[in-house]
């Protein structure tokens, strides 16, 4: 953290950054005016991770799909790490929250979310058909 942490200290850190070395050198002059705070823009620590992709096509490719698909941080980041071919997984748990339904995944695969939010719906559909109350729902599920 900046000295003083004030959002303007921080930014012009992050315009030095920007100007400097580090991993910013190997972004194209053309995407280093889209880093920073706005619409349209990469926040600096996206671009930075980005950065560290080994070639300009890749670099480039990576920050297009990022502001295209308006990406967090976090997700271009595992982003960049899979185009290095590091680790897939993160032994973090993922939060996920969806009007009144909270899941936390851990090490979850595509298919396997799938597969169980497959579980839950069918589920559902025995709850609501038998007129069960929603507190039964758990012993329901199908054990892991």
């Amino acid at each position: 953290m900046v000295p003083g942490g004030t959002g303007l200290a921080r930014r012009q850190v992050a315009r030095r950054r920007l100007q400097g070395s580090g991993p910013f050198r190997k972004l194209p002059e053309d995407l280093r005016s889209r880093v920073g705070e706005g619409e349209g823009k990469l926040p600096v620590s996206a671009a930075c991770a980005i950065a560290r992709l080994p070639t300009e096509q890749a670099i480039r490719e990576v920050f297009e799909l990022a502001l295209l698909r308006n990406m967090k941080r976090d997700a271009i980041v595992a982003l960049v790490a899979q185009r290095l071919g590091k680790k897939k997984g993160s032994s973090r748990p993922i939060k996920l929250r969806c009007g009144v339904v909270e899941m936390t995944l851990k090490d979850a695969t595509p298919e396997a979310i799938r597969a169980s939010l497959d579980a839950v719906s069918a589920a559902l559909k025995r709850l609501v058909k038998d007129s069960l109350p929603l507190s039964v729902l758990p012993s329901l599920l199908p054990r892991s």
